[in-house]
């Protein structure tokens, strides 16, 4: 993004364009992606590494609850740093590495699942402060940025709830329940959100189905040259 961004750091309405449409699809990828990964952590961690490692299942479920914020964080924080603005982009910094600090402080008191709890406050505290300074910098108001991330979180944690529980009765195969599991979040995620229209689904069809196009175009002319 920070190339991208930087060539229309002086158009600020082009700007604005680009990263709420941005925003939308790293929103609309990622809740998909967390929610998938919480709902077969289980099933994944026996398939991968064997049923002596279940118990690692719950920690692995505590950093997916925190792992939204990375990539939603690299897109706020390269606005700062494409437009220039490195005295604010430090400021962030330092108040976020002060908050990590802070955490760190209760992982040596609390130990490993005390850390990955105070990581998901650190992860939400962390994309707010991107968010006030991202605001400030482009002046777009801070709950537009917050709309799109609130709403994929509670589509997602609703969906997995209800996925969850429609299945706590079955006994089939890890496999077969990674796959049955892993195939309903992810139909009823994409029809929840296409029933609805959501801006963030609509976004990432805008920008998904021209790269479709274009792959079966190359398919064919390599079919053609074959």
């Amino acid at each position: 993004m920070f190339p991208v961004l930087s060539k229309v750091k002086n158009d600020l309405a082009k700007f604005q364009n680009i990263i709420m449409k941005s925003l939308g699809i790293i929103s609309f990828v990622t809740f998909f992606l967390l929610g998938l990964l919480f709902l077969i952590s289980e099933e994944l961690i026996i398939i991968l590494f064997s049923e002596k490692w279940l118990a690692s299942a719950s920690l692995f479920q505590l950093i997916i609850l925190s792992s939204f914020a990375y990539p939603v964080s690299a897109l706020l924080v390269n606005i700062l740093s494409s437009r220039g603005n490195s005295k604010a982009f430090l400021k962030l910094e330092v108040y976020k590495k002060i908050i990590l600090a802070i955490n760190l402080y209760i992982g040596f008191l609390w130990g490993i699942e005390g850390y990955l709890y105070g990581f998901i406050i650190v992860s939400i505290l962390s994309v707010y402060l991107n968010i006030v300074f991202a605001s400030a910098e482009i002046n777009i108001p801070k709950v537009i940025f917050i709309r799109p991330i609130i709403i994929q979180a509670i589509l997602t944690i609703l969906i997995t709830f209800f996925i969850f529980y429609i299945n706590i009765g079955l006994d089939y195969s890890n496999v077969m329940m990674l796959f049955i599991k892993g195939l309903e979040f992810s139909i009823v995620y994409l029809a929840i959100n296409y029933f609805f229209n959501i801006q963030s689904y609509r976004y990432f069809i805008e920008q998904f189905i021209p790269f479709w196009h274009s792959l079966k175009i190359i398919k064919r002319k390599k079919k053609i040259y074959d």
